[in-house]
Protein backbone atom coordinates (compact mmCIF):
# COMPACT_ATOMS: atom_id res chain seq x y z
CA UNK A 1 0.00 0.00 0.00
CA UNK A 2 1.53 3.26 -1.10
CA UNK A 3 -1.67 5.25 -1.52
CA UNK A 4 -2.73 7.46 1.37
CA UNK A 5 -5.92 9.48 1.48
CA UNK A 6 -7.22 12.37 3.53
CA UNK A 7 -10.92 11.99 4.22
CA UNK A 8 -13.79 13.80 5.93
CA UNK A 9 -14.19 12.09 9.29
CA UNK A 10 -17.91 13.00 9.43
CA UNK A 11 -18.90 11.26 6.19
CA UNK A 12 -15.89 9.21 4.98
CA UNK A 13 -15.49 11.14 1.69
CA UNK A 14 -12.00 11.15 0.25
CA UNK A 15 -10.90 14.77 -0.19
CA UNK A 16 -7.36 14.17 -1.39
CA UNK A 17 -4.94 11.40 -2.29
CA UNK A 18 -1.18 11.16 -2.26
CA UNK A 19 1.40 8.51 -2.92
CA UNK A 20 3.90 8.11 -0.12
CA UNK A 21 7.17 6.26 -0.16
CA UNK A 22 8.13 4.38 2.97
CA UNK A 23 5.37 3.97 5.54
CA UNK A 24 1.67 4.56 5.54
CA UNK A 25 -0.31 7.68 6.30
CA UNK A 26 0.73 9.48 9.50
CA UNK A 27 -1.61 9.03 12.45
CA UNK A 28 -1.75 12.83 12.84
CA UNK A 29 -3.53 14.24 9.78
CA UNK A 30 -2.10 17.65 10.65
CA UNK A 31 1.31 16.30 9.59
CA UNK A 32 -0.13 16.06 6.05
CA UNK A 33 -2.38 19.12 5.80
CA UNK A 34 -1.33 21.52 8.55
CA UNK A 35 -4.33 23.32 10.05
CA UNK A 36 -6.62 22.30 7.19
CA UNK A 37 -6.97 20.90 3.70
CA UNK A 38 -7.42 23.78 1.21
CA UNK A 39 -10.17 22.84 -1.26
CA UNK A 40 -10.93 25.33 -4.04
CA UNK A 41 -13.46 25.74 -6.78
CA UNK A 42 -13.29 28.30 -9.60
CA UNK A 43 -16.01 30.97 -9.63
CA UNK A 44 -18.12 30.85 -12.78
CA UNK A 45 -18.64 34.62 -12.87
CA UNK A 46 -15.21 36.03 -12.07
CA UNK A 47 -12.88 33.08 -12.49
CA UNK A 48 -11.41 33.60 -9.01
CA UNK A 49 -10.73 30.78 -6.56
CA UNK A 50 -13.42 30.22 -3.93
CA UNK A 51 -11.73 28.69 -0.88
CA UNK A 52 -13.26 25.95 1.23
CA UNK A 53 -10.60 24.90 3.73
CA UNK A 54 -11.60 21.82 5.72
CA UNK A 55 -10.18 22.04 9.25
CA UNK A 56 -7.73 19.28 10.23
CA UNK A 57 -9.95 18.34 13.21
CA UNK A 58 -12.64 17.23 10.71
CA UNK A 59 -10.22 15.01 8.76
CA UNK A 60 -8.70 11.57 8.97
CA UNK A 61 -5.84 9.95 7.07
CA UNK A 62 -5.58 6.34 5.94
CA UNK A 63 -3.23 4.09 4.01
CA UNK A 64 -5.33 2.21 1.45
CA UNK A 65 -4.97 -0.15 -1.49
CA UNK A 66 -4.04 1.50 -4.77
CA UNK A 67 -7.01 3.14 -6.50
CA UNK A 68 -6.01 5.36 -9.47
CA UNK A 69 -9.42 7.05 -9.52
CA UNK A 70 -8.73 8.55 -6.09
CA UNK A 71 -6.25 10.95 -7.74
CA UNK A 72 -8.56 12.12 -10.54
CA UNK A 73 -11.94 12.11 -8.77
CA UNK A 74 -11.41 11.76 -5.02
CA UNK A 75 -14.99 12.80 -4.08
CA UNK A 76 -16.25 9.62 -5.77
CA UNK A 77 -14.61 7.46 -3.10
CA UNK A 78 -15.14 6.93 0.58
CA UNK A 79 -13.33 5.46 3.53
CA UNK A 80 -15.30 2.92 5.55
CA UNK A 81 -14.37 2.07 9.12
CA UNK A 82 -14.14 -1.36 10.71
CA UNK A 83 -16.14 -2.15 13.85
CA UNK A 84 -12.96 -1.23 15.76
CA UNK A 85 -13.03 2.26 14.16
CA UNK A 86 -10.04 1.74 11.86
CA UNK A 87 -10.13 2.58 8.14
CA UNK A 88 -10.62 -0.40 5.84
CA UNK A 89 -7.84 -0.79 3.23
CA UNK A 90 -10.21 -0.77 0.23
CA UNK A 91 -11.92 2.48 -0.78
CA UNK A 92 -15.67 2.36 -1.34
CA UNK A 93 -17.01 3.61 -4.68
CA UNK A 94 -19.76 6.14 -3.85
CA UNK A 95 -23.07 6.37 -5.73
CA UNK A 96 -23.28 9.16 -8.33
CA UNK A 97 -25.96 11.83 -8.12
CA UNK A 98 -28.83 10.91 -10.47
CA UNK A 99 -29.80 14.59 -10.86
CA UNK A 100 -27.58 17.22 -12.46
CA UNK A 101 -27.87 20.02 -9.89
CA UNK A 102 -29.44 19.09 -6.54
CA UNK A 103 -28.14 22.24 -4.75
CA UNK A 104 -30.10 25.50 -4.41
CA UNK A 105 -28.46 28.52 -2.75
CA UNK A 106 -30.50 31.55 -1.75
CA UNK A 107 -29.86 34.49 0.55
CA UNK A 108 -31.18 32.50 3.52
CA UNK A 109 -30.86 28.77 2.74
CA UNK A 110 -28.68 26.20 1.06
CA UNK A 111 -30.83 23.20 0.23
CA UNK A 112 -29.94 19.84 -1.26
CA UNK A 113 -32.69 17.60 -2.58
CA UNK A 114 -31.95 13.90 -2.71
CA UNK A 115 -33.50 11.73 -5.43
CA UNK A 116 -35.20 9.57 -2.78
CA UNK A 117 -35.54 9.53 1.00
CA UNK A 118 -32.66 7.95 2.88
CA UNK A 119 -33.38 4.59 4.48
CA UNK A 120 -31.14 5.04 7.54
CA UNK A 121 -29.49 7.81 9.56
CA UNK A 122 -27.01 9.41 7.15
CA UNK A 123 -24.15 11.78 8.11
CA UNK A 124 -23.93 15.14 6.29
CA UNK A 125 -21.24 17.84 6.10
CA UNK A 126 -21.81 21.13 4.26
CA UNK A 127 -19.34 23.98 3.72
CA UNK A 128 -20.17 27.32 2.10
CA UNK A 129 -17.26 29.65 1.33
CA UNK A 130 -17.28 32.96 3.17
CA UNK A 131 -15.46 36.24 3.01
CA UNK A 132 -12.83 34.92 5.43
CA UNK A 133 -13.77 31.43 6.67
CA UNK A 134 -16.32 28.95 5.34
CA UNK A 135 -19.59 28.29 7.10
CA UNK A 136 -19.54 24.66 8.26
CA UNK A 137 -22.60 22.60 9.16
CA UNK A 138 -22.58 18.96 10.13
CA UNK A 139 -25.47 16.76 11.06
CA UNK A 140 -27.54 13.80 10.03
CA UNK A 141 -30.45 13.03 7.77
CA UNK A 142 -32.96 10.85 9.59
CA UNK A 143 -34.48 7.82 7.88
CA UNK A 144 -37.22 9.00 5.53
CA UNK A 145 -35.76 12.49 4.94
CA UNK A 146 -35.05 13.63 1.41
CA UNK A 147 -33.74 17.18 1.83
CA UNK A 148 -30.89 18.91 3.62
CA UNK A 149 -31.42 22.55 4.57
CA UNK A 150 -28.74 24.84 6.00
CA UNK A 151 -29.41 28.39 7.15
CA UNK A 152 -27.09 31.01 5.60
CA UNK A 153 -26.94 34.81 5.41
CA UNK A 154 -25.78 35.84 1.95
CA UNK A 155 -26.28 38.63 -0.57
CA UNK A 156 -28.12 38.13 -3.86
CA UNK A 157 -25.72 37.81 -6.79
CA UNK A 158 -22.69 36.79 -4.71
CA UNK A 159 -20.93 33.64 -5.78
CA UNK A 160 -19.94 31.04 -3.20
CA UNK A 161 -18.10 27.76 -3.22
CA UNK A 162 -20.19 24.88 -1.89
CA UNK A 163 -19.03 21.48 -0.66
CA UNK A 164 -21.80 18.98 0.12
CA UNK A 165 -20.87 15.60 1.56
CA UNK A 166 -23.66 13.10 2.22
CA UNK A 167 -22.45 9.64 3.24
CA UNK A 168 -22.84 7.13 0.41
CA UNK A 169 -23.18 9.73 -2.38
CA UNK A 170 -20.40 11.28 -4.46
CA UNK A 171 -19.33 14.59 -2.92
CA UNK A 172 -20.38 17.82 -4.61
CA UNK A 173 -17.93 20.71 -5.00
CA UNK A 174 -19.34 23.59 -7.02
CA UNK A 175 -19.57 27.35 -7.45
CA UNK A 176 -23.11 28.68 -6.94
CA UNK A 177 -24.58 32.15 -7.49
CA UNK A 178 -26.83 33.28 -4.62
CA UNK A 179 -30.47 33.71 -5.70
CA UNK A 180 -33.25 35.67 -3.96
CA UNK A 181 -35.02 33.75 -1.22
Amino acid sequence: MSLSVVYAADTGHVLGALELTGGGAPADVGALVGTGLPLRVTARLGGTALNLPVAARRLGAAAVDDEPGAFTDPLSFGVELTTAGRPKPVLAQLAPWPVADPVTLTTSTLSVTLPAPVTRVTPVLVLVSGDTEPSVTSGQLQAGQQEVGVQVRLRTGDERGVLVLIAGLTGLLAAKVVADA
